[in-house]
């Protein structure tokens, strides 16, 4: 049998148990969870940028024994992808060759395989050429991450934190997280500034250095809304 080459992604990372749900990814993440009664042999799951879809990927992966590979890869791994069968994950599959998406969507279909498609564009930003293609993408049940909520923000942050081994009480994030923008890239960034505040001034995050990063790193950059001061 050809062996798939596919790159490493640690498990430890992906925990179920450290997949954070609320209202923004709920529905998304009860797809996951209702695997392997799933309406079709495919599902695509769509969201921005660091909002949970590698996560899901990994989750699902160890309950359905999945492989997984990038779209730009099935092109070169398509025969692999045929004869592993079973179920498999294609991330980024915007990126993927059209007729080899096309040929593992069917033989999913025909030889009861599963696929998980996942993609940062939602689906009426889809490119695809080929009718065929379309009309199979079209008419899968499709899984929805979005943006953050504050709650999800909450929690975000505070878990960003702590994977640096920084301790913020949760009214300083429930500050943060009703201020700053609602996106995954945000939360990642104020992160980054708040950690190397707390370096340089040898603070722990407290409320007050949290507004003084809002005002002095984030001002003018769009990732805050009003209300800091």
């Amino acid at each position: 049998m050809t062996q798939l080459a596919l790159p490493l992604v640690s498990a430890a990372q992906f925990a179920a148990d450290d997949f954070i749900v609320s209202r923004s990814n709920q529905q998304a993440h009860g797809w996951i969870q209702r695997w392997p009664r799933w309406p079709a042999s495919a599902l695509a799951l769509t969201g921005p940028p660091r909002s949970g879809k590698t996560h899901l990927v990994e989750i699902w992966r160890k309950s359905a024994g999945a492989w997984r590979l990038e779209g730009p890869q099935l092109q070169a791994q398509l025969h692999a992808c045929l004869e592993a069968g079973g179920c498999g994950a294609v991330e980024q599959f915007e990126q993927a060759d059209e007729r080899a998406l096309f040929h593992l969507l069917e033989h999913a279909r025909l030889h009861g395989g599963a696929l998980l498609l996942t993609s940062a564009l939602p689906p009426d930003s889809w490119r695809f050429l080929l009718a065929d293609v379309r009309s199979r993408l079209n008419a899968l049940p499709k899984a929805v991450l979005e943006e953050p909520d504050e709650a999800l923000l909450e929690a975000l942050l505070i878990k960003l934190l702590s994977d640096r081994q920084l301790t913020v009480p949760p009214e300083v994030a429930a500050f943060l997280a009703r201020r700053m923008e609602r996106s995954f890239a945000a939360a990642e960034a104020l992160v980054d500034a708040l950690d190397a505040a707390s370096l340089q001034r040898g603070r722990d995050i407290t409320t007050a250095l949290a507004r003084e990063v809002l005002l002095s790193f984030f001002a003018g950059s769009g990732l805050i809304l009003d209300g800091v001061e």
